[in-house]
């Protein structure tokens, strides 16, 4: 499903996570996750324009990238 904006642009669903909201729940640095999604490691909608990007997220996204990127305890 596609969401846009009244102006055209993408819009993100009512429910999308905010930067600050996947940095919480993951840990880090809410510019960290501004370098990730700009970089495309972590799924996002920019909001906003290419100057001044906004992300949202979905949270499905974040739980996939949370799952490809937990290691596992090692058991002796």
């Amino acid at each position: 499903m596609s969401y846009l904006t009244s102006k055209g642009g993408p819009a993100a669903p009512e429910h999308a996570l905010t930067t600050g909201d996947v940095a919480h729940s993951i840990g880090v640095c809410s510019k960290t996750v501004q370098r990730w999604s700009a970089s495309g490691r972590l799924p996002a909608i920019n909001i906003g324009t290419a100057e001044r990007p906004i992300y949202r997220f979905s949270a499905a996204a974040i739980a996939q990238f949370i799952a490809a990127h937990t290691t596992q305890p090692v058991t002796a």
